[in-house]
């Protein structure tokens, strides 16, 4: 039996000729969403979701379950190594599924958007402030060393001062 040090690769469906960008990117004449009516329930449609993952089902999921007209909304992954996703929604007949699909990715844009402004804004006060700097190590100690423990004594804390590595992960037992 023989081993390779090349890296073995998990995602076995992707390992073809085509570029990275294939996983993300649409085609010509590709969709990125598609809706199919669902006929055994009134006001309820699947939409399909084509090169997209957990974060925006989820985040499509959380704020469809926020609006007042959606009485149903829920998603499925048909399999982890693809990028796509079923969203599922129901909602009261006052409004379409569709209309409220539109409405919470136009609601999440916003959100998103202003959380963006916001940490820049917070990033560059703290850039300007010096705030968050690591500061540089101390003469005779490295950056990932620490000296004294939670109780102030000065001493290091591990197995090199006695302490044994046992069920705790080397953390000292409380008495």
């Amino acid at each position: 039996m023989s081993f390779s040090r090349e890296p073995r690769r998990l995602n076995r469906i992707h390992e073809s000729d085509q570029p990275r960008t294939e996983l993300f990117l649409l085609g010509p004449g590709e969709k990125k969403v598609t809706m199919e009516l669902d006929t055994r329930i009134a006001s309820s449609a699947i939409f399909h979701f084509h090169k997209e993952d957990h974060t925006l089902a989820n985040m499509l999921r959380s704020r469809l379950l926020k609006t007042a007209h959606v009485t149903f909304a829920a998603y499925k992954v048909p399999h982890p190594l693809v990028a796509e996703f079923e969203l599922r929604v129901q909602t009261d007949g006052e409004v379409t599924p569709k209309e409220t699909v539109v409405q919470a990715c136009r609601d999440l844009v916003q959100e998103l958007a202003e959380l963006s402004r916001q940490f820049t804004k917070e990033w560059e006060l703290r850039k300007i402030a010096g705030v968050g700097a690591r500061p540089a190590p101390r003469a005779g100690t490295s950056a990932g060393t620490t000296t004294g423990t939670a109780t102030g004594t000065g001493a290091a804390a591990g197995p090199a001062a006695g302490q044994s590595g046992g069920q705790n992960g080397g953390m000292p037992e409380r008495g």
